[in-house]
């Protein structure tokens, strides 16, 4: 479940970051042209993202520990998105062969501990 929370709270600081004014793209995809054409909607798409995984984190980890955390795993990606994105070293491909490899790890931690 982290996995996937962490994963959904890059896909919202990423959708966040992609709507600024004040950043200089050189090329973006497509589809996320596409996407950030209406930056409210984006935004309030992102919004969404982001309330809903700092309710995961809450449910996961408790009130106050939940919202700690998450300010924490929002600050690092975002960190990092600002700070990889621009020179585009991260491709979409690493990002979803991190995923599956740690959501892989994840379940196979639970499976282990519990059995």
């Amino acid at each position: 479940m982290y996995t996937i929370t962490l994963a959904l709270i890059l896909v919202t600081i990423f959708l966040w970051f992609n709507t600024s004014k004040k950043v200089k793209f050189s090329s973006r995809p497509i589809w996320l042209e596409k996407l950030v054409v209406n930056t409210k909607r984006t935004q309030i798409l992102a919004s969404s993202l982001a309330l809903l995984t700092l309710l995961i984190t809450m449910n996961l980890q408790g009130v106050g520990a939940g919202i700690f955390a998450w300010l924490v795993y929002s600050m690092g990606l975002l960190s990092l998105v600002v700070l990889l994105y621009p020179y585009q070293y991260i491709k979409y491909h690493h990002i979803i062969l991190i995923f599956v490899l740690f959501l892989f790890v994840e379940l196979f931690s639970s499976y282990i501990l519990t059995h």
